[in-house]
């Protein structure tokens, strides 16, 4: 297991030890699917080339779930869209957990 910290998040901790982490500080989990397409869709229309994201969706989405982001993708006008249903592989980064040691640390556990 190895740790990261986010560039944003690790300095505000540093500066606010003992403060409630803000609602602007999310874990990617928490960001719905649809949210993650049009943050992609802000930054596209400023670039020339696809952007890199996947988008990570529940182990119980659906193909109607799959066919209507790429359909919204489409919509949005991104160059490209990568989707991903959790626990479909088990040979990739399996899990993301804050520690209590470093609350802006994330362990990776590989599977």
């Amino acid at each position: 297991m190895f740790d990261t910290a986010d560039h944003a998040y690790a300095p505000w901790r540093e500066t606010n030890r003992e403060a409630r982490t803000p609602d602007y500080f999310v874990e990617a989990g928490n960001i719905t699917p649809a949210d993650q397409l049009r943050m992609h869709s802000s930054l596209q229309r400023f670039v020339d080339a696809a952007i890199s994201n996947t988008v990570a969706l529940a182990p119980e989405a659906a193909l109607f779930d799959v066919a209507g982001l790429y359909n919204d993708a489409d919509a949005l006008s991104l160059k490209g869209c990568t989707l991903y249903r959790r626990q479909s592989r088990t040979d990739i980064v399996g899990a993301c957990e804050t520690t209590a040691a470093d609350e802006g640390a994330i362990g990776i556990q590989h599977r």
